[in-house]
């Protein structure tokens, strides 16, 4: 995606849909601000989402789990 997309409300870009799809409940419902990181695995599974607040160093764990 390379132009401005919407990732919250009624106009929701279809990649945000899928990547919203992930939460045992149902649909995550917003994304946060900027920098809102999806973790996807080898076969394009949605693995978990970390609002913007997470350093992505903090994932190392989880993406050595999908290696």
């Amino acid at each position: 995606v390379f132009y401005p997309v919407k990732v919250n409300g009624k106009d929701t870009h279809e990649l945000f849909k899928f990547l919203k799809m992930h939460d045992d409940k149902g649909m995550l419902e917003n994304i946060g601000w900027n920098f809102g990181k999806f973790l996807v695995d080898r076969n394009g599974n949605v693995f978990d989402y970390f609002s913007p607040k997470i350093s992505p160093l903090k994932l190392e764990k989880k993406i050595l789990q999908l290696l």
